[in-house]
């Protein structure tokens, strides 16, 4: 069996990296090619299995993107007509835009909804009409959040697979630091945002605040935090690492703009860390995880646009440090609640097993 999987970004995403995995679990057999889009001019290895094209475009910025899909399509379709694959998994919806549905090989298109459309309304009504049409020709949807299900009203057969930490985190400690630890661990990015949520807690002497991870608004954050002496910057870290960050926080932020379409329905990463790890993070309100962790009395909500609202949930925290340990109670007893990523997993390979005759090749 062939299988593509088609990611306009490159070092391909972890969730993508994780699809790889799963499926040389699964097909060990199979030949499994990357076709993906190298944007940035750093120098990194390219993996064997990987087909990457070469056209610088800043990431975050959509319409320099949008311009240049058209040479990454042109390359999509040379490649994928030499590979003749029996699955296409796009990743994210320009990749399905671009995914071919005429193959001689008739490949079974599996569309990777990492995040809905987004972006100016007027860009964002464009890609979903765009969207919609190509979702015609697409057999399966994976939605990489439970709530942007809702979004998709369609006869077409539909499954969640989160992004579930495959982590071991060892929750038998129920350490809380003193002072406490307020940590972010992940791409440093979201400036504006993360402006608010440093400023409110350099109100605080009693409290620490530990920023872990690179990304482009690492260095601008730096400066503008350079004399609050509770703020410490520990720069990228390996994905081995994640355990031990957690285990060295008592909260995480976790609150993105909830302007943006997409974070109101999305499901961040650190849900289900913070689920596997049993500490609580800080979301965004007035989005469905906001909604969903404040029901279930498993983190703390906030306005991430309002300095005011983010002291005034620290201050909560700081003045009821117990809370944390029954938060860390609730946290463990929801995660018993959830499958793992390798049992969601397997919701694909039965679909490519009841749709390719791979065995036949």
């Amino acid at each position: 069996m062939r299988i593509a999987l088609i990611d306009a970004s490159f070092p391909i995403n972890t969730r993508n990296q994780k699809y790889i995995d799963s499926l040389r679990k699964n097909y060990p057999d199979a030949d499994i090619k990357v076709i993906a889009w190298k944007r940035d001019d750093i120098e990194r290895s390219i993996p064997e299995y990987h087909d990457v094209y070469y056209s610088k475009a800043a990431y975050g910025n959509l319409v320099v993107k949008l311009l240049k899909l058209k040479g990454f399509y042109n390359f999509i379709i040379e490649r994928l007509k030499q590979f003749q694959p029996d699955v296409i998994i796009a990743s994210h919806w320009e990749a399905l835009l671009m995914a071919p549905a005429n193959l001689k090989s008739s490949p079974l298109i599996i569309y990777e909804n990492l995040d809905v459309p987004t972006g100016p309304y007027p860009i964002r009504k464009l890609t979903e009409i765009l969207e919609k049409r190509k979702l015609r020709k697409t057999n399966l949807i994976v939605h990489a959040s439970r709530f942007f299900k809702e979004l998709y009203p369609l006869d077409i057969p539909q499954i969640v697979i989160e992004n579930k930490t495959q982590f071991y985190f060892d929750i038998t400690e129920n350490n809380i630091h003193e002072p406490l630890v307020f940590s972010y661990i992940g791409t440093v990015r979201y400036r504006d945002i993360f402006k608010n949520f440093l400023t409110a807690c350099n109100s605080f002497d009693n409290i620490q605040v530990k920023v872990f991870g690179s990304g482009q608004d690492l260095n601008y954050l730096k400066e503008f935090a350079a004399n609050m002496k509770n703020v410490s910057f520990y720069g990228a870290y390996n994905f081995s690492q994640i355990p031990s960050l957690y285990e060295s926080s008592d909260v995480v932020w976790a609150a993105y703009p909830n302007k943006d379409f997409n974070v109101v329905y999305a499901i961040s990463n650190k849900f289900h860390e913070s689920l596997s790890c049993g500490k609580p993070c800080i979301y965004a309100d007035n989005t469905k995880l906001g909604d969903y962790v404040r029901q279930h009395g498993i983190g703390y909500t906030v306005d991430p646009y309002s300095v005011d609202d983010i002291k005034k949930v620290i201050s909560h925290i700081i003045d009821n440090k117990d809370e944390l340990a029954e938060y860390k109670r609730t946290i463990t007893k929801h995660k018993a609640d959830e499958k793992s990523w390798d049992d969601d997993f397997m919701q694909i390979v039965d679909f490519i097993n009841s749709n390719v005759k791979y065995s036949t090749k």
